[in-house]
């Protein structure tokens, strides 16, 4: 028998440009990676002026981080930050953000190329240097967090 294969949920941070944090989601989230994420999301807001979340990756998401997306833009706006979702993702990821009626209130853009031209129209404050430090140091081509289901957890048990 063929067991239920899950794509590995991982969240990437990397700082494309000074006061810029861009968070990579790819694989499937949920309510598993929902509270590192929202983590992962406050932290790099309390470091920067725009903050992008790039879905691209993501094949699919469910209404925890739908939550956490939500969440982090309100929080953004209360501290006057940018943010934007990039959503060139799977058409489940996508599809699930226009049912829930989120897609209108996020600031979906194509690309993480659009979001950064959004940043250079709008001007940036410049941060301390020891926020675009920290994202540096987390910028790696490897995952900041890789976060896998415990797939005995999911195998059927044996007979007694």
């Amino acid at each position: 028998m063929g067991s239920t294969a899950f794509e590995k949920a991982t969240i990437e941070v990397r700082s494309p440009q000074p006061g810029v944090a861009l968070v990579v989601l790819a694989g499937e989230h949920d309510l598993y990676s929902g509270d590192e994420l929202r983590q992962i999301l406050e932290a790099s807001l309390a470091c920067c002026d725009h903050l992008i979340v790039d879905l691209s990756a993501a094949e699919f998401i469910d209404s925890t981080i739908i939550h956490v997306l939500l969440q982090t833009m309100r929080s953004a706006t209360e501290l006057d930050r940018k943010f934007h979702v990039v959503l060139g993702t799977a058409p489940a990821v996508e599809r699930i953000l226009e049912v829930t009626g989120v897609i209108r209130l996020l600031g979906v853009v194509p690309t993480v190329e659009q979001a950064l031209a959004a940043e250079r129209r709008l001007g940036t404050v410049e941060r301390p240097a020891t926020c675009n430090d920290e994202l540096r140091q987390t910028s790696s081509p490897r995952p900041t967090s890789t976060m896998t289901r415990d797939e005995s957890a999911l195998a059927p048990s044996a007979p007694a």
